[in-house]
């Protein structure tokens, strides 16, 4: 295990407080689920940057075409720690400046995604807006405000490409994952929590937008998950009933999946201690939806769909 998994293992061998666990086995049994290989064409720059990595900004900066900088990206995410070995700030900054710059390239925003993703997952947030240590001992600035709302525009500005949104979605989860083992009154979480509303409006719209893609709704709710963590309570009451009724759809209407419906009843759990979802639970139509789940062969589906009624 590497990176965050490693973390969360680590911290799982010594907790003791039943809650807390609760919060760390949900995120160790879905980190590693979105997180592929990047998915890009070879490009021009390709077989250059394997030999030698340090030459990444030269490239990139020398690149003429959306398709060379997307396939840059890719490899270098593909070099694993020798490529992270060599990003640097300036690096870190270019990559940044080049999602912004390409906004509305599909390509260079996946490609783009899916590195920040594996970058948060080998790096995890242990705190935001200072320098962190890279392998081969560089430094950089890796989890800011900026990759927040990049990321956002990233999943808003393709509605078209669901494995960009998927790239999207999959990066903030493990920017923001690490989140949920913090203490809400550290500093860490007070600054992130400012700038959560667009990641809630984004995930929220992409989730409405593409309801009959599986794979995306289980990336958006597992998100949507972590939200419901991290958020201040403010935040939360903005999303909440909107975000039960897509859950009710989304289950009535994947009612086979069960990792899908495995995360959306996390997700109720999470919101159950609030007195609006357990008014909106009240409707029967909402009890009909889980009652399913104790006929079907997931035991660890009935499970949940039982904490939730009895809760």
């Amino acid at each position: 295990d590497s990176g965050l998994q490693a973390e969360l293992q680590t911290m799982l061998a010594m907790e003791m407080d039943s809650d807390f666990r609760q919060i760390l086995e949900v995120i160790s049994r879905n980190i590693n689920k979105f997180l592929g290989p990047n998915k890009g064409n070879t490009g021009s720059g390709g077989s250059v940057l394997r030999q030698q990595p340090s030459l990444f900004l030269q490239l990139l900066r020398n690149a003429v075409s959306e398709e060379d900088v997307s396939a840059l990206i890719q490899e270098l995410g593909d070099l694993g720690e020798a490529g992270l070995g060599v990003l640097g700030n300036r690096g870190f900054d270019e990559i940044l400046s080049i999602l912004s710059r390409y906004e509305y390239s599909s390509s260079v925003q996946k490609e783009g995604s899916y590195f920040l993703a594996t970058l948060y997952y080998t790096i995890p947030l242990s705190s935001v807006e200072t320098p962190v240590q890279l392998p081969g001992g560089s430094w950089a600035v890796l989890h800011r405000r900026q990759a927040v709302e990049l990321l956002c525009d990233a999943i808003g500005s393709h509605p078209e490409d669901v494995e960009t949104q998927i790239a999207g979605l999959t990066a903030l989860t493990n920017l923001l994952s690490p989140l949920c083992a913090v203490d809400r009154s550290s500093s860490n979480m007070m600054q992130v929590q400012t700038w959560l509303m667009p990641v809630w409006k984004r995930t929220m719209q992409t989730l409405q937008a593409s309801i009959y893609d599986c794979t995306l709704q289980e990336a958006g709710l597992y998100l949507c998950w972590i939200l419901t963590v991290i958020s201040s309570e403010k935040e939360l009451q903005n999303w909440m009933l909107s975000l039960l009724q897509h859950i009710f759809d989304t289950m009535s209407r994947f009612k086979s999946v069960e990792d899908l419906n495995l995360v959306a009843c996390e997700v109720l759990l999470r919101l159950l201690p609030n007195p609006e979802c357990t008014a909106f639970m009240g409707n029967s139509t909402c009890i009909e939806s889980l009652v399913p789940f104790f006929d079907g062969d997931s035991s660890e589906l009935a499970r949940s769909a039982s904490a939730i009624l009895s809760a």
